[in-house]
């Protein structure tokens, strides 16, 4: 597979650090993308997931989902970084 479509897990780090990173994000909405044009985010809880997996998360491991948009792609790496 690609090194590009790996999906690395965050580990280390707790839902609440999460959501802060996620609502501090300044270029991304928060939110599902259906399609648009905008750059998204959205912390996705395993507890909230149910029993809907696409991939195993292991215990303590995370997932932000991102859909990146037609913003510069400089300025998005520079808003996640931050």
């Amino acid at each position: 597979m690609h090194n590009r479509y790996r999906r690395p897990m965050l580990s280390g780090y707790n839902a609440t650090l999460l959501n802060v990173f996620v609502n501090k994000l300044e270029l991304f909405g928060i939110g599902y993308s259906w399609g648009g044009y905008s750059s998204l985010a959205v912390y996705n809880d395993p507890a909230e997931m149910g029993e809907r997996r696409f991939f195993k998360l292991e215990k303590n491991h995370h997932l932000i989902r991102l859909h990146i948009g037609l913003e510069d792609t400089n300025d998005l790496i520079n808003d996640l970084k931050n």
